[in-house]
């Protein structure tokens, strides 16, 4: 279990790697929570801000406007992941039955940036057995 906050700027684009296998080749090895500059969006797909890139879209649009701090609590527990946002799960996947079935079943975490600032604040990780 991952439990962070993050806020971004406008136009912002950034995400939380899971279970990566190799650092340098987190987007191949691994699988993305998206952070993404979506607030007010209507139709919303697996790239947007909550998404599980390439795998899921998030049920709702919970991000809050550039600045504001979010909330993820991201859960995942053999091919069980959860991703809750702002307090709505708003992700229940079998990652078994999805495009990232081959990805590993352990690995590093990672906090990405892409040009624009993001900020990270109260990260707790909880091992799960």
């Amino acid at each position: 279990v991952i439990d962070l906050q993050f806020k971004i700027e406008k136009g912002g684009n950034s995400g939380v790697f899971l279970r990566v296998a190799d650092p340098k080749s987190q987007v191949k090895t691994g699988f993305e929570v998206q952070i993404l500059d979506t607030h007010g969006k209507e139709e919303i797909t697996a790239h947007d801000c909550g998404g599980v890139i390439s795998a899921a879209a998030p049920s709702k649009n919970m991000v809050k406007p550039a600045g504001q701090w979010n909330r993820y609590v991201i859960t995942c527990v053999g091919n069980d992941l959860k991703v809750e946002f702002n307090g709505e799960q708003v992700i229940d996947l079998d990652l078994s039955k999805s495009p990232l079935k081959n990805r590993p079943r352990e690995g590093y975490i990672g906090f990405q940036d892409e040009a624009k600032r993001v900020w990270y604040r109260n990260v707790r990780i909880k091992e799960l057995r």
